[in-house]
């Protein structure tokens, strides 16, 4: 009976570990994180985002690839998933400006280095743990 008692306890940890790490795949649009009043005072407007292939002003350099991936825990799955969104954006803001650019553009969901490219909407893995979210996007200077 006591030698039992211990894997019958590993078996409850493993499957409750296991529960936790389950996520489900959400998608919510990209323009009601853009549009929040939180995200624009977060974001601010030093750089410009266009989202999968949607048409930009001339692009005079690009700087590279880049890739924002944030996680975020709140009350539900889609408010952990916008705070992810607004981190992840922000992380490729913040390379913008690195670099000397002025826009980040092709954003697309990157999860698990599968891209999807989407002009609306974004991806969102949410589970027990939070949600995370993971961009990719081109560091460019657009003319004016």
């Amino acid at each position: 009976m006591l030698k039992r008692m211990p894997s019958a306890t590993l078996l409850v940890i493993a499957l409750s570990i296991m529960a936790q790490s389950c996520s489900s795949m959400l998608t919510f649009s990209y323009q009601d994180v853009v549009d929040a009043p939180d995200s624009k005072a977060k974001l601010g407007n030093e750089i410009a985002f266009y989202f999968a292939n949607q048409p930009t002003p001339k692009v005079e350099k690009t700087f590279g690839i880049a890739v924002g991936r944030r996680k975020a825990k709140s009350a539900s799955d889609e408010q952990s998933c916008h705070e992810a969104m607004i981190y992840a954006l922000t992380a490729l803001r913040d390379r913008a400006i690195s670099d000397g650019a002025n826009a980040v553009i092709d954003i697309s969901s990157y999860y698990k280095k599968k891209e999807i490219a989407d002009k609306t909407k974004y991806e969102c893995r949410a589970g027990a743990s939070g949600a995370s979210v993971v961009l990719r996007g081109t560091i460019v200077k657009l003319g004016k």
